[in-house]
């Protein structure tokens, strides 16, 4: 797609630009956004060898796009690392308030910048290079802008930033690169505590983040510094809570939890009038677990019931299937190659548009690009990538509605308290969704040997492939729902000898990433206090159900930050004066030396507004430290 120019564009000067930490970055992209906007890139310091293509076709600067995009609005998210060389951001097709992000006559976005890196010996210094990419057919919907600085040293590396997080923006560091920190120590040499502090700092720092006021960014830091120092066992000025939020904002509204799946603009409306309404709140959980339902229905998924499919419209949450959708004797197998595993057996089990998959051969005999063409000409497989594909913009549409939502809450001042992995212990990792309760007991007593073969197997692979490397995010906070460790589901020795040790691994090798794990140690963990307790101080951050918070303060609390535990029942169905005085009795017990948050002891759906205020005016009126 080219149109002639009929105007000759400004030649642009091909000289350095100094571009220093994340603001210089972020400006840089906002530039590129600009001259689109003013429909000539002679605004722009381009390098000798610049390029600009649409639609994989080379176009002159000035022409295409340059001439179609008549106003740009401040929207969109906005992430970079200086030292790799790259930024990226995130624009949808509407603003909060109705607005478009890029608005253009008669024409659609398809491709997106990307510069080209020169490094000096003092300074870094950028020359722009770019093209653009569509993410999406039209109509225009979703844009990703991508800028890559590619260095022109010997030992050149690339780096590709491979996801997008709602309401994030993080650095990389090698195996794509090298992180961006504010310390000249390399990150390499750095103790675990330099590390998280390296991320702590990014998470108060907020970079990319156009806060809606300065009130609203002093909130924010002030929220931030609250959580980190209960994580480092200090006190801070408050008590800051958690509030279990869950998925009450779709009945706040007057909505329902089916509804919230099927209609996204509903999503949106719902999350947004809770945080209208309820005002002052330590951090905001957004909609980030609700699933689509149009994608659930499309892919038939078997391992989960919900409301409109299972389950009557008006039930309040999903249900999970269990299974035991790993055969007993299938360890060999999954250990062997779990990419083949879960391609041929685990997805055909667990959704009814992957079962033809069971007709493909394993992907390691697939040799040359003709076999793959081969491969489609099965007419069920082809059918399977032609749905996933369709699904993409059903996809995108939900993912922009939960990220709109996670913007405008951390633009409002409002932190997020999950940003980094969302791990689970190896051992659920097979209890959970693989062989299901009845089939892990079983193997408990007739493989154990295999069991925890197979669990040292699945620690490796995730530490390897998702700790080791781990990107700063915008808060290093890994949630991990513990599902089958607590004291009724095994006993004492089990859990000692196969939930344990993997368990406690994956905690060390987050830690020494300077990630935060945050264990949801979901039921009863009275047994295992004593065991827990040995990891490094400060190091985890125990998120408490059911257990006794104060054998959990007397065992733990000079070595974890803990976090909970009023009971969900009396959130839901109490009177507030009920929430208060339990809020009361945990801070007393809790709170002496710091080293504690306020939280439910889980998620609510229904309940009453006045209760979740009440934890927040309990942890105003119990929970202010004293200076000392």
């Amino acid at each position: 797609m080219t149109a002639s120019l009929d105007y000759a564009p400004t030649a642009a000067q091909s000289k350095p630009v100094t571009v220093s930490g994340h603001s210089g970055f972020i400006d840089l992209t906002r530039q590129v956004l600009d001259a689109l906007k003013d429909c000539c890139p002679c605004s722009l310091p381009l390098a000798d060898n610049f390029r600009y293509m649409e639609n994989g076709i080379p176009v002159t600067p000035g022409e295409g796009l340059w001439k179609t995009v008549v106003d740009l609005h401040d929207c969109g998210l906005f992430l970079a690392d200086p030292r790799t060389g790259q930024a990226d951001g995130f624009l949808t097709d509407r603003c909060p308030g109705g607005k478009q992000s890029l608005k253009f006559e008669g024409s659609t976005l398809t491709q997106l910048p990307g510069y080209s890196r020169k490094a000096t010996v003092a300074t870094q210094e950028f020359l722009p290079s770019f093209t653009m990419q569509r993410q999406q057919p039209s109509p225009i919907q979703h844009y990703l802008i991508s800028i890559h600085f590619y260095s022109f040293m010997p030992a050149r590396k690339e780096m590709h930033i491979k996801s997008i997080l709602p309401g994030i923006q993080f650095d990389q560091q090698d195996r794509h690169g090298d992180i961006t920190m504010t310390t000249n120590k390399p990150w390499k040499e750095m103790t675990w505590q330099q590390r998280r502090e390296e991320r702590f700092k990014q998470w108060l720092a907020a970079p990319g983040v156009r806060f809606a006021s300065a009130e609203a960014e002093r909130l924010y830091k002030e929220r931030v510094t609250r959580f980190i120092k209960a994580i480092k066992l200090e006190e801070p000025d408050r008590v800051p809570v958690l509030l279990p939020v869950g998925s009450f904002p779709a009945y706040h509204a007057g909505s329902s939890f089916y509804n919230i799946m099927y209609d996204y603009s509903e999503l949106k409306r719902c999350w947004i009038k809770f945080m209208d309404d309820f005002g002052d709140m330590d951090t905001f959980m957004g909609p980030g677990l609700i699933p689509s339902g149009r994608i659930l229905d499309a892919l038939g998924v078997k391992i989960m019931k919900w409301p409109g499919n299972g389950l009557s419209k008006d039930v309040s949450m999903q249900q999970i299937v269990e299974g035991e959708y790993m055969k007993a004797d299938e360890y060999d197998w999954l250990m062997m190659d779990p990419t083949d595993y879960n391609l041929r057996v685990t997805l055909p089990r667990t959704a009814t548009i992957f079962e033809p998959f069971k007709k493909m051969p394993p992907l390691r005999t697939l040799f040359g690009a003709a076999s793959w063409v081969g491969l489609m000409s099965n007419p069920e497989i082809r059918k399977v990538f032609q749905t996933l594909m369709d699904l993409s913009d059903e996809f995108m549409r939900h993912r922009s509605a939960i990220i709109e939502v996670s913007h405008t809450a951390v633009t409002r001042g409002y932190p997020s308290f999950f940003g980094g992995i969302m791990a689970q212990a190896p051992y659920d990792f097979f209890a959970d969704m693989q062989r299901g309760t009845h089939g892990i007991v079983m193997d408990l007593y007739r493989q154990p040997d295999k069991l925890l073969e197979a669990i040292e197997v699945q620690l490796k692979l995730t530490i390897e492939t998702t700790v080791k490397n781990f990107p700063v995010t915008n808060c290093p906070i890994c949630m991990m729902p513990l599902h089958k460790g607590d004291d009724t589901f095994m006993s004492d020795k089990q859990f000692e000898k196969f939930y344990w040790p993997s368990l406690r691994k994956l905690f060390m090798a987050m830690i020494e990433e300077g990630l935060v794990p945050f264990p949801f140690a979901e039921g009863i963990y009275n047994n295992r206090l004593k065991q827990i307790a040995d990891l490094p101080r400060t190091g985890v951050v125990w998120y408490f159900d059911k257990t006794d918070m104060a054998q959990a303060k007397r065992i733990l609390g000079d070595v974890s930050c803990i976090v909970g535990n009023v009971p969900s029942s009396i959130v839901m169905t109490g009177t507030s004066k009920q929430v208060k005085e339990n809020c009361r009795k945990l801070i007393e017990v809790c709170a002496p030396g710091g080293g504690y948050i306020l939280a439910g002891g889980a998620s609510i759906d229904k309940g009453n507004m006045a209760n979740l205020k009440a934890m927040m005016e309990a942890a105003y009126e119990y929970g202010i430290y004293k200076k000392r």
